[in-house]
């Protein structure tokens, strides 16, 4: 179930690659945040690494979750509020 799950989240995360616009790269960037946290929770629970790789990858999983959750959520505004966040008017 989980290799189910993680290959259909792949697939959804490379198919936003093609999405148009600011929100649309805003949305593929997360998503692929989001993939890499999976990754690092998944190799956290897996008890294959020791050490420095161990602590490595248990701050991945937050150094990656924190800027795809941004991401995610800026990607929701209209254009003309994100246009706005990112460019100061005069």
């Amino acid at each position: 179930l989980a290799a189910f799950s993680f290959a259909n989240f792949l697939c959804n995360a490379a198919a936003a690659l093609g999405a148009p616009g600011r929100r649309g790269r805003l949305f593929a960037l997360g998503l692929w945040l989001f993939l890499c946290c999976d990754v690092c929770v998944g190799l956290y629970q897996s008890w294959l690494l020791s050490g420095a790789l161990d602590r490595a990858v248990h701050l991945g999983m937050w150094l990656f979750y924190l800027p795809g959750q941004v991401l995610l959520s800026l990607s929701a505004l209209p254009d003309p509020v994100l246009r706005g966040f990112f460019h100061e008017t005069k």
